[in-house]
């Protein structure tokens, strides 16, 4: 790791958010970059979950049922990036209504390792309120599932997190200059169903 002490780099160089080479980040190095910077893991970090956090209660006060749809939802996202897909977020929360792959309990209950019953439980309910419809094993996500989801809050306060973070790697040669949330955000909103598909895939373990 290059041990210089930090200074913000390139300060009058725009950056592209399309022209970093991923083959020399290195997760861990970045590992522990946060770990010797605790103020920004806690502060901006921590925060952005606790807000996640509260408003998946605020929606439904329930986590597990948040969870679930979280998990359907992102379905339809792995389908898209396999196929090398995306949609933004305005491409992708103007759609009425979404049709899953086929999907069964058991696949549901061993991916989020959440009972079978209280799956069905959480699914039945979710149907009661019309926000998703079934058919056997097919699931259709009704508009009101993607409203209730939409994340307009969170890309902002994720953006400040990986604002501040690329501000500390900034300060290494293989990174170059730091990133404003606002381009962040923009990226975000541009590629939205690939960022949140990989956001997901980390927030749905953790």
């Amino acid at each position: 790791m290059n041990k210089k002490t930090f200074s913000i780099l390139g300060k009058n160089k725009k950056p592209d958010l399309n022209n970093y080479d991923l083959e020399k980040f290195d997760s861990k190095e970045i590992g522990l970059i946060l770990l010797n910077n605790p103020v920004v893991l806690t502060k901006y970090w921590i925060k952005f979950q606790q807000e996640w956090v509260n408003n998946i209660y605020a929606q439904f006060k329930d986590h597990e049922t948040y969870i679930i749809l979280m998990y359907l939802i992102s379905k339809t996202w792995q389908n898209s990036s396999n196929l090398f897909k995306f949609y933004s977020i305005d491409e992708y929360y103007s759609q009425n209504e979404i049709n899953l792959p086929d999907i069964s309990l058991s696949e549901i209950s061993t991916n989020l390792q959440i009972p079978k019953e209280t799956i069905r439980r959480k699914l039945i309910e979710l149907e009661k309120k019309k926000i998703i419809t079934r058919n056997g094993q097919k699931i259709i996500l009704a508009k009101l599932a993607l409203s209730l989801q939409k994340p307009t809050t969170s890309i902002k306060t994720l953006s400040i997190f990986f604002e501040k973070l690329s501000i500390l790697l900034s300060a290494q040669d293989w990174f170059g200059p730091s990133i404003s949330r606002e381009e962040i955000e923009l990226y975000f909103n541009k590629y939205y169903t690939v960022c949140w598909y990989h956001f997901f895939k980390m927030q749905i373990p953790f």
